[in-house]
């Protein structure tokens, strides 16, 4: 049988002192098999067991002290992360809230599909969702079926999708700065004859900065999709 002894040091004065918790249930304290100073524990003595998935890492932060980051986020420029929306049936609109200061910029994959011959538009919030601007304080400019087009006050911005069933997009958001840039990654047409964007800005004249955005078509519903976030921070 190993035995367990207690040791005092020759040249210490103090009193150590056990103190148990405030408990009714058996406890059981196990001493691993290996030669072990407890104090600032760091590098290998730090175990991890029973994760299903790593999502953060122990980042070591300058000043003495470690601090649990998302992963990719030790530094600057990782796409993080943020949220996935599904719409799973039809919809005549769909908010995308979260977007603050927690990250300088964001990125959005969209993959939306459109009920019947319709555009896709979007608006801002400045309240996180509460309201949206449905008035013509949107300018946009881009590129659609190989000619320049500038829409000036516009009511909502559209991303001009017309007549295609499905749009696959990449949103460059800058919030704090009120601009949008969406390239077109691909957009599907049954019929052939959609009028769309392979790439638009757009930017609103009296806000400074949005928190969320809605997508809505032009008329009808958003039939299905999936739209994710994604934080960046400069540093």
């Amino acid at each position: 049988m190993a035995k367990v002894k207690i040791q005092g040091h020759a040249s210490g004065t103090g009193i150590l002192t056990v103190t148990a918790p405030n408990t009714s249930t058996d406890r059981t304290i196990t001493l691993p098999d290996a030669d072990v100073t407890l104090g600032t524990p760091e590098g290998t003595v730090i175990k991890s067991t029973g994760e299903t998935g790593g999502t953060k890492f122990l980042r070591e932060d300058g000043d003495g002290t470690c601090s649990w980051q998302a992963a990719g986020g030790g530094g600057g420029g990782a796409m993080e992360f943020v949220s996935k929306t599904t719409i799973s049936s039809a919809v005549s609109s769909v908010s995308i809230t979260g977007i603050d200061s927690s990250y300088d910029r964001y990125v959005m994959k969209i993959q939306l599909k459109l009920a019947g011959s319709n555009q896709l538009q979007l608006t801002y919030s400045q309240n996180n969702g509460s309201s949206f601007d449905t008035s013509s304080n949107y300018d946009s400019m881009g590129d659609r079926n190989g000619a320049f087009l500038y829409s000036a006050a516009a009511a909502n911005a559209p991303l001009h999708v017309d007549g295609a069933d499905w749009y696959i997009s990449t949103l460059d958001l800058e919030p704090s700065l009120g601009w949008i840039n969406a390239s077109t990654g691909g957009i599907r047409s049954s019929n052939r004859t959609s009028n769309a964007h392979s790439s638009v800005i757009i930017s609103h004249r009296t806000f400074s900065s949005f928190n969320a955005l809605q997508f809505f078509a032009s008329s009808g519903n958003i039939s299905s999709g999936i739209i994710t976030l994604y934080g960046i921070k400069d540093s």
